[in-house]
């Protein structure tokens, strides 16, 4: 009988405090058919695929004895109310647990599956979870289709290896796509990573289609340039890519290309892509996407609608991760007062309406612009008026509540 056990290790037992952050343990009772002298691995999703917690056999995380497998994750996370689910892979075998977790840390187990093979949670596992550059990509906002999509060419993937294996024709993959987003902060980056966790290789360029604009009196130059180019983009975070004669190109902010006097430019691009070997992907604001297909309904067919996805509005949570998840980077630690004061402020501005609309990059500025300004103010008052050294270390309630 199969049955998980769930323990959170609250930061700070205060009552009073509605949203904390802990560490999360489980302890997983496995029948005979599960095997775990080969290795195991466990990872914890949100609603949002968002990969907040990554653990395998022998990285100190994880021990197991006579068919028990206990795992005490070392990151500590914001415990925010909402759906969870905890993979568990063990061989070819998958498990997904259902989790729910109330205010306060109370956690749930809601639910237990055994996953199939090809299923989404079987590729996340055992394809993409605990890789370096889909953590960071799994953690970026409003990309949930994104993952949906990589988890669905995962599958494609796999199948064509089934087939592979078994003497059937390997089927050829469409890399023509049309992404919509709103923001184009960092979404070359996103860009890149789609195509490296995805295996698409020998990416050429990524442009943004503003600095075509800027291009000479030869509107087609700067174009021409980039296919004729030799050079390509050989690696990703310093991991090299294998060459191959597919070629990959990427356009994004492309409304600068669709205005009345540019159009010759988007005229030279489609007349080396989509080509035999040659791919492109073209990302713009959905009113951009609308009057590309417009203007040019014959990619309707070179690029199929499963093909086609959005950067969606962040959650709520989503905005929240990403807070913390800058200011870890920085290295500045928060009280417990002001983890729940800050949990308390975007939930309730998200509701009011005022920051709905908000990119990691808001987010980042946030921090920048209003809530470093106010700690610096009064951490320097503090240390003038001969409090605790301490708090002039951490981000306190009042640096948020005078925002």
């Amino acid at each position: 009988m199969i049955r998980l056990l769930t323990k959170v290790i609250k930061n700070c037992d205060k009552e009073e405090l509605t949203y904390v952050t802990g560490k999360l343990n489980f302890i997983l009772t496995l029948d005979e058919a599960y095997d775990v002298s080969d290795g195991y691995t466990f990872t914890l999703y949100n609603d949002y695929l968002c990969q907040l917690l990554h653990a395998e056999s022998g990285d100190g995380q994880t021990k197991h004895k006579e068919g028990v497998c206990n795992v005490r994750f070392n990151k500590s996370i914001i415990l925010l109310p909402g759906h969870y689910f905890l993979l568990f892979r063990c061989g070819f075998f998958v498990l997904r647990f259902d989790l729910e977790m109330q205010e306060k840390g109370v956690l749930k187990e809601t639910g237990i599956k055994k996953c199939q093979p090809l299923s989404m949670e079987d590729v996340l596992e055992n394809r993409i979870s605990g890789k370096f550059a889909w953590k960071h990509l799994s953690m970026r906002p409003g990309l949930r289709q994104w993952k949906l999509w990589m988890t669905n060419r995962m599958q494609q993937r796999e199948l064509n290896v089934f087939r592979s294996e078994n003497q059937q024709w390997m089927f050829d993959y469409c890399n023509n796509m049309l992404i919509t987003s709103e923001t184009t902060d960092g979404i070359w980056r996103d860009l890149r990573l789609l195509c490296f966790l995805t295996e698409i290789k020998n990416v050429k360029s990524c442009t943004d289609c503003t600095t075509l604009c800027k291009a000479p009196e030869n509107p087609y130059k700067e174009v021409d340039n980039i296919f004729r180019a030799e050079e390509n983009i050989d690696n990703i975070f310093g991991i090299p890519l294998p060459d191959t004669k597919e070629r990959q190109y990427i356009f994004y902010n492309i409304g600068k290309i669709l205005e009345t006097g540019k159009e010759e430019m988007l005229e030279r691009i489609l007349h080396y892509a989509p080509g035999e070997h040659i791919s492109v992907i073209f990302c713009g604001t959905e009113k951009d996407i609308a009057r590309l297909l417009e203007m040019r309904p014959e990619l309707k067919n070179m690029i199929p609608e499963y093909n086609r996805f959005a950067t969606e509005k962040a959650g709520v949570e989503e905005l929240i991760l990403t807070f913390f998840s800058e200011l870890e980077q920085v290295k500045t630690d928060v009280t417990p007062e002001a983890t729940d004061a800050i949990c308390k402020w975007f939930y309730r501005k998200y509701k009011e309406g005022e920051i709905c609309n908000w990119t990691f990059l808001d987010v980042r500025q946030f921090i920048k612009n209003r809530l470093f300004p106010k700690y610096l103010c009064r951490a320097i008052a503090s240390i003038q008026a001969g409090c605790m050294p301490d708090e002039a270390l951490y981000i306190m309630p009042e640096d948020v509540e005078s925002i």
